[in-house]
């Protein structure tokens, strides 16, 4: 399988919550890994979310807005602003002494 990202992704199993509708939806998901790009979200069921919306960490009041990238069946792929989601993610995963390892090792596309 040829991996087409740019950045490598660490696996992790992290509660959040969707928002969106003005703040005034949320939808709960567990995020399952992420890079500095973006992170996969699984939801329970096939989410009827906009393209846009912000993400929370459980235990969190950090709202990060996003953007839907793609979207299979119960999974969301979502982008956000570079860097700046990353201090929060290692350190709320260190914090439950999930390990946080890559999923695969960086190989070139062409």
């Amino acid at each position: 399988m040829i991996e087409r990202r740019k950045m490598t992704r660490n696996r992790c199993l992290l509660g959040a919550r969707v928002v969106f509708n003005g703040r005034n939806s949320t939808m709960s998901c567990t995020l399952r890994n992420f890079s500095e790009d973006g992170a996969m979200l699984l939801f329970g069921e096939t989410p009827y979310i906009p393209q846009q919306l912000e993400i929370v960490l459980d235990n969190r009041t950090t709202l990060m807005p996003v953007q839907v990238a793609w979207r299979r069946d119960n999974t969301v792929g979502i982008a956000f602003p570079r860097g700046s989601f990353m201090a929060e993610l290692k350190q709320d995963a260190n914090a439950r002494k999930v390990p946080i390892r890559p999923s695969f090792q960086d190989q070139t596309v062409h």
